[in-house]
């Protein structure tokens, strides 16, 4: 019904309205409908831009997230766990070129602090296509704070969804996840939130 990339990122900052079952993430009865609202403007590709930046075609989006992460596990079925880190990035690289991406290893995003250039620059892994952040990992596990790592690029860089992909694992499905930019979040949860809302007045209201 709805695509795994659009699932992960509602389970990922909507747990709140979410409950797990045997396969996942599932929406609650009371929250179905806006649940349903929420993935469809996903699928539409209306999600509110609060950047130019951000003005991004999602479907595409997700659709170039859903080739990396191809080419992620062609890498991995390929070198197995227990590399370095620049050896999973490098040959990624090589696999990406492959299916035909543009990718920018060590991308630099300029920064500045009350008023003045940073001497030293932000530099993410790897750029995909211009809009796509990738943050390559080669730990026992991933913590929070590689999820904040990388959501800290995405604000930075004013960039609209990453992947954050740990090499150092025997499934790398377990080592993967899909971040999208707060401001993105935040813009649809408050739709999600209106729509609950209005799903509540209609039911109270057709109950008279």
């Amino acid at each position: 019904m709805f695509s795994a990339p659009s699932r992960a990122v509602f389970a990922e900052y909507s747990s709140k309205t979410m409950r797990t079952n045997n396969h996942g993430y599932v929406a609650t009865s009371a929250s179905s409908n806006a649940c349903a609202v929420f993935f469809l403007e996903i699928a539409r590709g209306s999600f509110p831009a609060s950047s130019p930046r951000m003005n991004v075609d999602l479907p595409a989006l997700e659709a170039l997230r859903e080739r990396v992460i191809g080419c992620a596990i062609a890498v991995h079925r390929a070198l197995r766990p227990g590399l370095l880190e620049s050896i999973y990035r490098d040959c990624l690289v090589i696999e990406l070129k492959a299916a035909g991406l543009r990718v920018e290893q060590e991308h630099c995003v300029c920064l500045h602090y009350r008023g003045e250039r940073v001497s030293t620059a932000l530099r993410i892994d790897l750029l995909v296509e211009d809009q796509l952040v990738i943050e390559i990992k080669a730990v026992e596990s991933l913590h929070p704070v590689h999820t904040a790592q990388v959501i800290t690029y995405l604000k930075l860089s004013g960039l609209p969804f990453a992947l954050l992909i740990n090499f150092n694992v025997t499934r790398l499905t377990a080592g993967l996840k899909r971040l999208v930019h707060p401001d993105l979040f935040m813009a649809q949860r408050r739709r999600l939130a209106d729509a609950v809302d209005a799903e509540t007045v209609w039911a109270r209201d057709t109950d008279h």
